[in-house]
């Protein structure tokens, strides 16, 4: 394991630790659920889940050389071929964090009678942001810029949540808003543009806990807790 992939795992299990008190789970209990869920995201980071194909043309150039006797003719054709493209959902960098955010929609808004409309206004608020804010890389994927994102997911959500008198509260509703922003403004809404990706398929949420469907949500909800608490 590389040493990025160490501190992630680091980070991730402390979050989680925290984001299980959060929701009202004991001190004692949480570390061992938060170790689980890590075991969990690593064993379902091979775990892609089939959503949809997308076919597209693209132009190629391919070399032909001729040879006739000791002579040779050179020169590049150019073909149009026909690229299928598999969308994917990853078991541990999407699915694991839209089934934290129902545990924190549920424990914000069922059980401490949260409003909701300020859930909704952050979440769509956060997906125009973040929709905005993605760069299609061609031959890669996608791409936000982390610090940005983060900065400008924290500062409204304090807006949107001071009155609470409670940072867990607020934490919970950052964590459930960015994460489903993250999945709808930066992976579904871009869908359209797979073609630019050049590739036999697309995962959403691949990159596990260093995929920003978790990790957005997670600086997010962690940054807004502690500015929360000073205030």
């Amino acid at each position: 394991m590389k040493s990025e992939e160490v501190i992630i795992s680091g980070v991730g299990f402390l979050f989680l630790t925290t984001y299980l008190e959060w929701l009202g789970m004991s001190p004692d209990l949480a570390p061992s659920l938060g170790a689980l869920l890590i075991s969990l995201i690593y064993l379902g980071g091979s775990v892609n889940l089939w959503v949809s194909r997308n076919s597209f043309r693209d132009k190629v150039s391919k070399p032909l050389v001729v040879t006739l006797g000791n002579e040779g003719i050179y020169q590049t054709i150019n073909l149009s071929v026909e690229i299928v493209s598999d969308i994917l959902i990853n078991l541990a960098g999407a699915l694991i964090p839209l089934f934290l955010s129902a545990a924190a929609i549920y424990e914000a808004i069922v059980t401490l009678t949260t409003s909701i409309q300020n859930f909704v206004l952050l979440t769509l608020f956060l997906t125009l942001v973040y929709n905005r804010l993605t760069k299609v890389i061609k031959g890669s994927g996608l791409g936000i810029p982390l610090i940005t994102v983060i900065t400008l997911t924290t500062l409204p959500s304090i807006a949107f949540t001071e009155g609470l008198g409670n940072p867990s509260v607020a934490a919970l509703l950052v964590f459930s808003s960015s994460a489903i922003a993250t999945l709808i403004g930066v992976d579904l809404l871009n869908l359209r543009n797979t073609s630019l990706f050049k590739s036999r398929y697309v995962v959403i949420g691949g990159m596990g806990l260093a995929d920003a469907v978790f990790l957005v949500p997670m600086l997010s909800s962690l940054l807004t807790y502690a500015v929360s608490s000073m205030l």
